[in-house]
């Protein structure tokens, strides 16, 4: 069951994020820089996810890879504006990457594009959190297939994404991944 919402508390998550990329520590050091976020928070039997930008959170459940953010891309603005269909930005080269939406580290800059939504939660369940260093490289096929043992660890899953990313990386995206497996439905493992 989903329920997208809870806004308010993802929208004050972000844009904490957001003012510590500008905080005095920060310093100008970080001035207009751009940050995506996938973020995920299991409390019981539900699961907050919020996400900014390509960053994305899935969850793998009963042998199903399933992406629960969407990409804040200008591709997939222009499918939701009705502009482009999706099998047009498949092909649309640079715009299925370029952000329309991020976290800014500047202080005119506050305005951003957000998913958020509520899941329940369900014994056996792996939630993933990955950068776009490891999606723009690894098909959903690819990812569920490096799910598949049931016997793995969180943290030797996560960090078979990450090589499995690093053997094709393409640029210098950063590659990141965190896997949380649910034991009970009010418990969890995480690395």
């Amino acid at each position: 069951m989903r329920i997208v919402g809870d806004g308010e508390l993802a929208g004050k998550v972000a844009r904490t994020i957001q003012r510590r990329m500008t905080s005095s520590a920060a310093g100008k050091k970080c001035e207009g820089m751009a940050s995506t976020l996938a973020a995920l928070q299991l409390d019981g039997g539900i699961a907050r996810i919020v996400s900014v930008g390509d960053s994305r959170v899935y969850l793998h459940r009963a042998g199903q890879l399933m992406q629960i953010t969407t990409d804040h891309t200008i591709a997939n603005q222009m499918v939701r504006d009705g502009e482009i269909t999706a099998e047009q930005a498949l092909s649309a080269g640079s715009l299925c990457t370029d952000l329309a939406s991020a976290l800014v580290a500047s202080e005119f800059e506050e305005d951003f594009e957000m998913f958020s939504a509520i899941e329940q939660v369900h014994a056996g369940d792996r939630w993933i959190c990955l950068t776009d260093g490891a999606t723009g490289v690894l098909s959903d096929a690819e990812l569920a297939g490096l799910l598949e043992d049931a016997s793995a660890s969180p943290d030797l899953l996560a960090s078979r994404i990450v090589m499995a990313a690093k053997q094709r990386r393409e640029g210098d995206d950063n590659i990141s991944a965190v896997v949380i497996a649910v034991q009970a439905s009010n418990s969890w493992s995480e690395p």
